[in-house]
């Protein structure tokens, strides 16, 4: 919790989280495909351990949400995490994902963000270790999205890329924030961030073609998660 205090202090009043209700979950996930809620006003607090293939589809909506995980990847682990964000109020998501030896994790947050979003992933990899972080969202009105990803002493042939990629109007506030930390010669690491800003004319251009705003913004969001 003190990590995510510091990396959001300059952007939001953190003391509204402390009337949340806080909800605490420890979950192993063993060769499975499992679809989590996260809906309620409150702050979820989950130690993920996850083992074997697995796949795990997140789905972030409703208002004042707060969802703070640390993820085990196990030894030689296949793991996909898709996090799917539909909200008008605020969400904070702080995501700290470790990866053991030859272990892989795949991590697409998308979604259209209708409100306030603030999110954190730092992957920290181990020897042979692959992650693939992808963020691409339609972002309405304001995305704070910090990457971190680690590579220490010993992580020797692990390899880590994080795409952050977000559509958005001229009035949405967005701060793209990555980080990458390679303190082992054998690794590598790779970033890449792109912002479309989808201007006025551009809008009034479609609508004159006879699609409503929110026709527009489906289409978006269904599109920019092939986008490169």
């Amino acid at each position: 919790m003190e990590i995510l205090y510091r990396a959001f202090r300059r952007y939001i009043d953190l003391n509204k989280l402390k009337a949340l209700p806080k909800i605490r979950n420890n979950t192993m996930v063993h060769n499975s495909v499992q679809r989590v809620f996260y809906r309620y006003n409150a702050l979820y607090e989950e130690d993920l351990t996850i083992e074997g293939n697995s796949n795990v589809l997140s789905v972030i909506g409703g208002k004042n949400v707060v969802v703070v995980r640390r993820i085990t990847v196990k030894h030689s682990s296949d793991f996909s995490l898709n996090i799917n964000i539909k909200n008008n109020g605020w969400i904070i998501l702080f995501d700290e994902i470790i990866l053991e030896e030859n272990s892989s994790a795949g991590y697409k947050l998308y979604g259209k963000i209708g409100g306030e979003v603030y999110h954190y992933i730092n992957v920290v990899h181990s020897r042979n270790s692959k992650s693939n972080i992808d963020i691409k969202a339609v972002v309405l009105k304001k995305l704070i999205s910090i990457g971190i990803l680690e590579h220490p002493v010993g992580s020797r042939r692990s390899y880590g890329k994080l795409n952050q990629l977000v559509i958005a109007k001229p009035e949405s506030k967005i701060v793209l924030l990555p980080g990458i930390k390679v303190l082992d010669p054998d690794a590598r690491a790779v970033h890449g961030a792109k912002k479309v800003i989808l201007t006025k004319d551009q809008e009034f251009y479609l609508r004159s073609k006879g699609l409503s705003s929110n026709t527009i913004l489906d289409i978006l969001e269904k599109s920019i998660i092939y986008m490169i």
